[in-house]
């Protein structure tokens, strides 16, 4: 099982890829299927002409795995059912469902209110899945799921020109009224220092959030935290990538880290968690 999950991942994204190796077998095992269902729901939504028909077959067949016992012809909604009876994922499962649905047909958001529930929907989730699936104590959920939803906020800074391409809006009217722009006029030149104010504004919120929830790292263990802590710093050099030059959400390719900065990270939060180097 786990090693098609695993490829599903790898070829998806090298950024979590790189820190889900380092969790124990038994936890990476989960972690891939986790990532491999909610990349395949993600493919069904996030495009220019969402896949409703699958999507809401994957829907129904999830439902009737958990609600009826009714198997699915569907492996990967075998595994994720399995999964969810087990760990007590159900309410965040179909929070994420819930939101990926709404998707489907919303195109811009207006209040900011309303990204947030967004951000919660397809990331805070599986923050607090994550940290059911690691055994951590219920205290720590609010935590977890500020952190999802950080990694979302960097996640949607850097799409934001891709995903205007597909005529989706995730920066609400709400907060670009307050610089004066709106969905027509905030990607043209003249805007351009008025964008890179929300960009740092939103990247310093993100940054906000995970530093709030250093204080539920203590509950982890260091072969747990490690790559937990790869996954946010990568997500963090991408953000510091764009504060440092905002134009890169305009690149043709997707926005990376490359090999070596991993590599660079990976060693560093190693040598931080594990007591070689005093930085906090």
């Amino acid at each position: 099982m786990m090693r098609n999950y695993q490829k599903i991942t790898k070829k998806n994204t090298k950024t979590f890829y790189y820190s889900t190796v380092f969790f124990p077998k038994k936890i990476k095992e989960k972690v891939f299927l986790l990532y491999s269902f909610v990349r395949i729901i993600d493919d069904f939504v996030d495009k220019k002409n969402p896949d409703k028909k699958n999507f809401y077959l994957y829907k129904q067949e999830l439902k009737n795995l958990i609600e009826k016992n009714k198997r699915s012809k569907i492996k990967i909604i075998n595994d994720i059912g399995k999964l969810i009876k087990e760990n007590k994922i159900k309410k965040e499962i179909y929070d994420y469902l819930k939101t990926q649905e709404k998707e489907l047909i919303i195109k811009k958001y207006k209040k900011i209110k309303d990204f947030n529930q967004f951000a919660y929907g397809v990331a805070g989730t599986i923050g607090i899945i994550m940290a059911k699936l690691l055994k951590l104590p219920k205290n720590t959920y609010k935590d977890a799921k500020n952190v999802g939803i950080s990694l979302q906020i960097i996640n949607n800074v850097r799409d934001i020109y891709e995903d205007y391409k597909i005529k989706k809006f995730y920066l609400p009217e709400e907060l670009l009224k307050k610089y004066n722009l709106n969905h027509k006029n905030f990607l043209k030149k003249e805007n351009e220092n008025k964008l890179n104010q929300i960009i740092y504004y939103l990247i310093k919120k993100s940054f906000l959030l995970e530093k709030k929830a250093k204080k539920s790292y203590k509950f982890f263990k260091k072969n747990i935290l490690f790559p937990i802590k790869i996954a946010i710093s990568l997500y963090q050099d991408i953000a510091k990538k764009i504060v440092k030059n905002p134009k890169l959400i305009f690149h043709k390719e997707k926005l990376k880290i490359t090999k070596f900065q991993i590599l660079k990270t990976i060693i560093n939060n190693f040598l931080i968690i594990y007591g070689f180097n005093r930085k906090n």
